[in-house]
């Protein structure tokens, strides 16, 4: 249903309705949509591979399913470019756009379809790949498939090619049966022969163009209704539909709507690609090592040894920095995860309907892999900074900055994996999720103290990561020091570090920092997968 309306019909495959058992459209039929969904950083062969080990039947080894990509791979004339990344467009060259069209074909044609519905195979393709498209199809057809597609305004090579054709207007048949038919009867019950040197797919679609022929339109579907070749198609139908249902109740394989593979198996693949992608992704390796070294370096510089217990400002420096470093290891992995995420949760929806993998794999799967990206990250930069600015040098405080660090990252991540999920590109998800991480910045206690932060903003300040992460630091950093020795006058500095928890409202609850911090971020992750189950169900 969808323009203002409504279709209603059947659908069925080998005599059985596929509308109630979708699986047995996995199995029969391969569905080739205009635009496929690739994970850019992975090989064609790798690509291939992740497909076949998850879509094809749970008895066959894996030692022949590779053996089918590689079979698929010569059918499909991939074999040159099958160690090459498919690419994203405008960003990371890849594959042509011929082999790309190859490429989608030799997915859908692993597990051997007999069916193949293909979207509009030649839509926005120059001639010489539009040519190159239909003989792919053309040698399939060769090879015994069947061949189902939608194609606007074919060039009279493509149109030579097709057996039987079916003209919709506005979703009503004006037209189905055999291609060389169709110009008597355009001729004859019609009176609209095609002109001779004239395409007949492009005379066809001019005729039955509704904007200018209305009238023609009606009485072209009326006509065909009562044609011989509607009868004979309807003959047809019932025919076979009586073959296949007898067939199928004897010969035809129980289809469950199931996986083909278990969970662990689902787990091993999608870490697998998930490593390879990632490893190779420049917005989680190089992208994000020079966004985090150069703040690093420049933090380094800024406050070299300013946090040093030997002067009066180092109150205000040590708690900068504490903030600073912060801000920048929480931004930066977090827009990692806005940069990626919602292009990979187009590639789920579109395989998750496929029945290759389960949602929990998936979302697990994920997490373990971003896992240690979000855990070095922060490690380096803190050690690059902690070492230069001046803390104490113990080994205690510096292990407490980085296991708060980490935690307080992977808050940062958890939180922005809700918008990520949810948003259907990168530019809304970035633009959606700023506000909330900017307002989150400001309810550490360093840039407004915990006892003016108003009533009606604590429940936010309390449900943030900086807050705890800010705390606990800063409890690590100032708690030990019982002494300032730099301090002369109790009017203008502080003389303890209790002191300074106290001025800053730091309350002396460590062990419930860590835990908050814990639990946003089982919170958060919780909620994205809500919110993907509700997603996948609305897609």
């Amino acid at each position: 249903q969808g323009h203002g309306m409504a279709v209603e019909g059947t659908l069925h495959v080998n005599g059985v309705d596929a509308l109630e058992r979708n699986r047995l459209l996995m199995t029969k039929c391969g569905y080739v949509e205009q635009y496929e969904l690739f994970i850019g950083t992975m090989t064609v062969k790798e690509h291939l591979i992740f497909q076949a080990m998850l879509r094809l039947k749970a008895s066959i080894s894996d030692s022949d399913r590779r053996a089918r990509v590689e079979e698929v791979l010569w059918t499909m004339d991939l074999e040159k470019c099958q160690n090459t990344i498919i690419g994203v467009p405008g960003k990371l060259k890849g594959i042509s756009g011929g082999e790309l069209k190859r490429l989608t074909f030799a997915s859908v044609i692993l597990n051997d379809p007999k069916l193949l519905i293909v979207d509009e195979p030649t839509s926005g393709l120059d001639s010489h790949l539009a040519k190159s498209v239909v003989n792919i199809m053309k040698k399939l057809t060769d090879e015994g498939k069947t061949m189902i597609t939608v194609i606007h305004q074919p060039t009279l090579e493509i149109y030579s090619s097709l057996d039987m054709i079916s003209l919709l207007v506005n979703g009503k048949q004006a037209y189905f049966g055999d291609r060389t038919d169709t110009m008597e009867f355009f001729a004859s019950s019609l009176q609209r022969p095609c002109p001779p040197n004239y395409n007949p797919a492009e005379y066809y679609l001019t005729q039955l163009s509704s904007n200018t022929n209305n009238g023609f339109v009606g009485k072209c579907i009326e006509t065909f209704q009562h044609s011989s070749y509607n009868k004979s198609m309807i003959e047809t139908i019932h025919h076979m539909n009586k073959i296949s249902t007898q067939k199928s109740a004897t010969d035809e394989e129980p289809v469950e709507l199931d996986f083909e593979s278990g969970f662990p198996r689902q787990m091993k693949w999608l870490l697998w690609r998930a490593f390879k992608a990632g490893s190779r992704n420049p917005v989680q390796t190089t992208d994000l090592l020079l966004k985090l070294l150069f703040p690093a370096l420049t933090i380094s510089i800024i406050y070299f040894q300013s946090a040093t217990m030997d002067t009066p400002q180092t109150v205000q420096n040590s708690n900068a920095i504490v903030q600073v470093v912060l801000m920048s290891i929480c931004t930066s992995n977090s827009f990692v995860v806005l940069a990626t995420l919602p292009n990979v949760m187009h590639v789920f929806i579109r395989e998750r309907k496929r029945y290759l993998y389960n949602t929990p794999a998936f979302y697990i799967s994920k997490l373990i892999a971003d896992f240690p990206f979000f855990m070095t990250m922060p490690i380096l930069f803190i050690t690059i900074v902690y070492w230069s600015v001046g803390f104490a040098a113990t080994f205690k405080l510096y292990f407490l900055f980085c296991f708060v660090g980490v935690l307080a990252t992977l808050a940062s991540v958890a939180f922005n994996h809700i918008f990520a999920a949810i948003m259907p590109s990168v530019d809304s998800a970035v633009s959606i999720a700023l506000p909330f991480i900017e307002t989150a910045m400001l309810f550490t206690g360093f840039m407004i103290n915990n006892r003016s932060v108003p009533v009606y903003f604590k429940w936010f300040q309390y449900s943030t990561w900086y807050y705890y992460s800010y705390s606990a630091i800063l409890l690590g950093i100032w708690k030990p020091v019982h002494n300032m020795t730099f301090c002369h006058s109790t009017d203008y500095c502080f003389q303890t570090g209790a002191q300074v928890l106290d001025f800053y409202a730091i309350p002396d609850k460590l062990g419930f920092d860590v835990t908050m911090l814990v639990v946003l971020i089982a919170a958060y992750h919780v909620a994205t997968y809500i919110l993907i189950l509700i997603r996948l169900k609305r897609s």
